[in-house]
């Protein structure tokens, strides 16, 4: 049905209102991005990236899986890049590259574009050239595929797009390229129908990579030195109950889903997750880039999860069982 995750060389919910930009001219916009955006090399695929500062490039997850190292170059850069992290393709299929001497322009991030703005892709298709093409259309909808955020579009993407960025007419970035359908169910061809992981998850995505929760390049390792953590249940309780057991709170967890290493807490209402602090069993708050080192200090058992936004609220949620069985 489709090229999952396939655009790299070789292959393997409700829109937003529209939001037009204004007072832009896309031809400067789009040079600024084609001069920031490269193609990836590496031993095995060939795929995508742009810089956002720092000597940090932004790319597909799938581009750069198994790799350690990787060659970035355009018209103006020939550097090696090292892996900081990744998140293969079913867990948001975004990486993250450092190198360094980089003198280009970092992108700017983008609001989330309304259905029918104007968005185009800055890529390296099939790996010809050596500056950037650009593929330009409008968003057709935002899509969610197993937690991760998306937008559809219909500009032309191609193996080779992976992991450049999707931008609007200013220049800012919207997206990361990341698949397409090529085909229905009946073996029709499909047209039109691109996809770009994008907000709400492509930051928290970014961020945890930075915080050592992606994966390491080589073959999937767990996170911080192959330290790992075992879910058995997670379930909410009133606030005036005491904590839980384990074979209770695994009996409130009939849609836990045990098929993936990693979890979610939702809460809705979040402004800015940079802002949301953390609290494990009465503890002090931690930021999301403390989490991990708090969840590796717990012992196996049932633990409590409680959150709040800071500069919203000083008032804590109500609260999360979890139950682990944890390792080094």
């Amino acid at each position: 049905e489709r090229m999952l995750r396939g655009l790299d060389c070789p292959a393997d919910g409700a829109g937003a209102a529209p939001s037009f930009v204004t007072g832009c001219d896309f031809a400067d916009s789009a040079a600024k991005v084609v001069a920031s955006t490269v193609k990836v090399r590496t031993s095995q695929s060939t795929g995508s990236a742009f810089y956002v500062g720092n000597g940090e490039f932004v790319t597909a997850g799938h581009v750069i899986e198994g790799a350690r190292t990787a060659t970035l170059t355009n018209a103006r850069l020939n550097a090696t890049a090292s892996v900081v992290g990744y998140f293969p393709s079913d867990r948001g299929d975004v990486a993250i590259l450092r190198a360094s001497g980089v003198a280009l322009t970092p992108l700017e991030w983008a609001d989330a574009p309304g259905v029918g703005e104007t968005v185009a892709f800055a890529g390296y298709p099939h790996g010809f050239g050596t500056d950037a093409a650009i593929s330009r259309g409008i968003v057709s909808r935002f899509y969610t595929e197993n937690g991760i955020s998306f937008i559809q579009t219909d500009a032309p993407v191609n193996p080779g797009n992976s992991g450049g960025p999707l931008f609007d007419e200013c220049g800012r970035v919207a997206g990361v390229a990341s698949w397409k359908i090529v085909s229905g169910r009946d073996g029709s061809t499909a047209e039109g129908l691109g996809f770009a992981v994008a907000e709400p998850s492509l930051n928290r995505l970014l961020a945890s990579i930075r915080s050592g929760n992606g994966d390491r390049s080589g073959a999937g390792a767990s996170p911080r030195n192959d330290s790992y953590l075992t879910i058995t249940a997670f379930c909410t309780r009133p606030s005036s109950a005491g904590r839980l057991s384990m074979g209770e709170c695994a009996r409130r967890s009939s849609r836990l889903d045990t098929q993936h290493d990693y979890w979610q807490a939702w809460a809705e209402g979040v402004l800015a997750w940079d802002d949301v602090v953390y609290r494990f069993n009465e503890g002090r708050g931690v930021r999301a880039t403390d989490v991990w080192d708090r969840l590796l200090a717990l012992g196996a058992g049932c633990h409590e999860l409680r959150m709040h936004e800071a500069g919203i609220s000083t008032h804590w949620s109500a609260p999360y069982d979890f139950c682990l069985v944890a390792g080094t």
